[in-house]
């Protein structure tokens, strides 16, 4: 072979390399473009999904209260009623509910701090003379 063809042979492989290396690369470049493309798409759409959930349950809520609203406005309404008129209006049972566990008091509370409460210092806390009576 002669110095030419060689040179001609080598700068064509070279020419060959760097287009398979330039098709590489877009093609990487795309497939990460694509990817990105598709999880932009799938983040809308959870957030979508995520903003539709939330209205149902607020649009719920609100026409829940406004139900019980109107209820508890009848109720008082004829309430005033009959306490208007004289009579003695039917009371409902009260109930309050506390979140107050016993089993959890000693982790919120230094049993150490109570020991050192006595009646004397309890008393002695409500008098405005902190040195009438003693320990």
């Amino acid at each position: 072979m002669s110095e030419t063809t060689e040179k001609r042979s080598l700068l064509s492989r070279i020419g060959r390399w760097t287009a398979e290396l330039v098709l590489v690369f877009v093609g990487v470049y795309a497939a990460f473009w694509l990817n990105s493309y598709q999880q932009r798409q799938q983040d809308g759409e959870r957030r979508d999904r995520i903003l539709a959930s939330i209205e149902k349950t607020l649009t719920e809520g609100i026409e829940s209260n406004k139900i019980s609203r109107a209820k508890q406005q009848h109720e008082a309404t004829e309430f005033r009623r009959a306490l208007d008129a004289g009579e003695m209006p039917a009371l409902r049972p009260f109930v309050f509910t506390t979140d107050y566990n016993p089993a959890t008091s000693p982790r919120y509370f230094n049993p150490a701090a109570f020991s050192c409460l006595t009646w004397k210092r309890l008393l002695r806390c409500g008098t405005t003379n902190p040195s009438s009576g003693g320990d």
